[in-house]
């Protein structure tokens, strides 16, 4: 829940507008949208793959198992490995190209 929580959350930054602040706060919200949006969904996925990771192995040997428990480290471990090689991806983005916010015009004509 608290992975789709951050998911969802990414719609708040885009109601920032440069009549409440300044064109480097905008920048920043800018560049926090796909920082928040990875965030929330690294903790979803290493969830969701931890539990269907432990569905495999009673499949696999149904026998060697009752009960299979879903340890909160488990699902720690696949998350810190899914937001490393995430926020790798997101840092060198951030500090190569990070993203800017600029405000684009529309005339009646072209909505």
């Amino acid at each position: 829940a608290i992975g789709l929580f951050f998911l969802g959350g990414t719609i708040i930054p885009l109601g920032f507008d440069d009549s409440l602040f300044s064109d480097e706060v905008l920048d920043a919200t800018c560049m926090a949208i796909p920082w928040i949006y990875i965030f929330g969904f690294s903790v979803f996925y290493s969830s969701v793959y931890s539990k269907i990771r432990m569905c495999m192995k009673i499949f696999k040997d149904p026998d060697k198992y009752d009960v299979l428990l879903v340890k909160p480290a488990d699902s720690f471990k696949v998350f810190l490995r899914i937001f490393l090689l995430n926020g790798i991806i997101l840092a060198l983005w951030t500090a190569l190209d990070p993203l800017k916010w600029v405000r684009e015009e529309v005339s009646q004509g072209e909505i």
